[in-house]
């Protein structure tokens, strides 16, 4: 049967107008009082049909589709472990409050085709948290004049909501902890794009500053770090640094492959940290000092943050949530000269 046929068959069997049914199951009444026991009797015979209301038809007369999306930055973001862990909690999250999820990529086509306004205007979603957003993307301020609800996860953008991580100061606690351990010549291994990387070469030049130290870039404009700080290395190492601190885990592991290969002991040549808690960084050769951004926590706080908007009005607000920092066998302690395993 076709859903009016199954509405009026509803309605006829509850005693009550398809319009009824309609509101019922759109869970929004509007200013038409309905019963509690018409509720029950709708809901009953629903289930004695087994019947599925249809999205699109609930969509129409409701205005809400029930569905946030997901937006990520790039292509190159769909093998990072963060997004991973991001995504999965905010499904999750989602899950709780009774909506779906809607993945989107960032891509030529998203934009030219200003897919960022569209879906909210075909009213396949209520809401988007955006993933990895970059510094002066026009989108961002589209959305915002459209007066759309969106919330930034992991980068923050200056005058938008964002739920992100604090990295400047975990950066900062990594290098001074390889200064406590006898590093007098400091690299740093960092890219300058993004809130996230600025954070990150703050917090490394601020600690060391009165000490050697020297930053290397780290290109991230094919996606493959791991490769990229692995063909940095050898310049890195041969300024003949005593510790590598890495803006994240995948250029520490590419500078870990290379000293493995090419004979420098770590800890005992090189003290080396990361950043983000990959999985690879605990189960790498040297496991790997590091910090975690707590995507879980990011993605659930950015969830309760445009639920509590979409359904009471809330401001969306911009929170910053502390990292955890984690000591594993690439930073180890250092007594008198040599370094004790």
């Amino acid at each position: 049967m076709g859903d009016a046929v199954n509405i009026r068959k509803i309605a006829e069997l509850a005693e009550c107008s398809p319009s009824t049914v309609s509101r019922v199951l759109a869970g929004r009444a509007g200013t038409i009082r309905i019963s509690e026991a018409t509720r029950e009797r709708i809901k009953r015979v629903c289930a004695e049909l087994d019947y599925q209301p249809s999205i699109h038809a609930s969509r129409l007369f409701s205005g809400h589709s029930g569905v946030i999306g997901f937006l990520t930055a790039g292509k190159f973001m769909l093998e990072d472990d963060n997004l991973a862990k991001s995504f999965f909690h905010v499904c999750s999250e989602l899950f709780r409050y009774g909506c779906r999820c809607l993945p989107l990529i960032d891509d030529k086509a998203f934009r030219e085709n200003r897919e960022y306004l569209n879906i909210f205007k075909r009213n396949e979603i209520d809401g988007l948290l955006v993933w990895g957003a970059r510094e002066g993307d026009p989108f961002l301020e589209e959305l915002r004049r459209a007066g759309y609800p969106f919330l930034l996860i992991t980068n923050k953008v200056e005058g938008y909501p964002s739920v992100y991580s604090e990295q400047k100061a975990a950066v900062r606690e990594l290098t001074v902890s390889c200064i406590r351990l006898g590093a007098k010549r400091l690299a740093g291994l960092m890219s300058s794009e993004g809130f996230s990387y600025r954070q990150s070469k703050e917090g490394f030049l601020e600690a060391a500053e009165s000490w050697e130290a020297k930053l290397f870039p780290l290109s991230t404009d094919s996606g493959n770090v791991l490769e990229n700080a692995y063909r940095a290395a050898p310049e890195i190492l041969a300024w003949s640094p005593d510790a590598v601190i890495c803006a994240n885990d995948e250029a520490a592991v590419g500078i870990e492959k290379y000293c493995i290969e090419h004979g420098i002991r770590i800890p005992e040549d090189l003290l080396l940290t990361g950043g983000d808690n990959i999985k690879l960084s605990e189960y790498c050769q040297i496991p790997l000092t590091t910090f975690d951004q707590m995507a879980a926590e990011c993605a659930a706080c950015a969830v309760e943050i445009l639920m509590k908007h979409l359904r009471n009005g809330s401001p969306l607000l911009s929170v910053e949530r502390e990292v955890r920092i984690i000591q594993r066998r690439s930073t180890e302690r250092i007594s008198g000269n040599s370094r004790v395993e």
